[in-house]
């Protein structure tokens, strides 16, 4: 912090978008209930980067937003896996399952190579369900059906 007080973040911008900002509030309400599971998929057909992988250059943004709705966590287990299809070494579609000490889970998928614009994050707890279309710019709720 410097002399007017202002502090200097590096990444994690997600963190602060007013869609993401209103998820972490309506979750501290408690009425979506306990957050179980979160799911990001940030993938395009789009520039393709020689010097890293999809997942060093889309996934730190989407890992900061899942472990802050998750109430950061501790982790127990991480698995990932990566296909390189357009250069040797250098994977173009990610996926990674993140299991944590308190039960939770998340899944994340980067793609620069996929022919959709994806980038949503689904929040999945025990009595709704949120998803965040980061395109449309759109939360929706959905209210878990308990059948008899």
């Amino acid at each position: 912090m410097d002399q007017q007080g202002q502090i200097l973040m590096v990444s994690h911008l997600l963190l602060y978008q007013p869609a993401i900002t209103w998820m972490r509030d309506y979750l501290a309400t408690g009425k979506a209930g306990q957050v179980l599971h979160v799911a990001a998929r940030r993938a395009k057909l789009g520039r393709v980067r020689h010097e890293e992988n999809v997942w060093w250059s889309f996934a730190p943004h989407d890992v900061s937003v899942v472990l802050d709705l998750l109430g950061n966590p501790q982790f127990e287990q991480v698995r990932a896996s990566g296909h390189a299809m357009l250069q040797a070494g250098i994977e173009d579609n990610v996926y990674v399952d993140l299991e944590f000490t308190s039960g939770q889970t998340a899944h994340i998928h980067c793609s620069w190579y996929w022919p959709l614009l994806e980038c949503n994050t689904v929040v999945v707890a025990k009595k709704q369900m949120l998803v965040y279309d980061a395109v449309a710019q759109q939360v929706t709720i959905y209210n878990k059906w308990m059948g008899t």
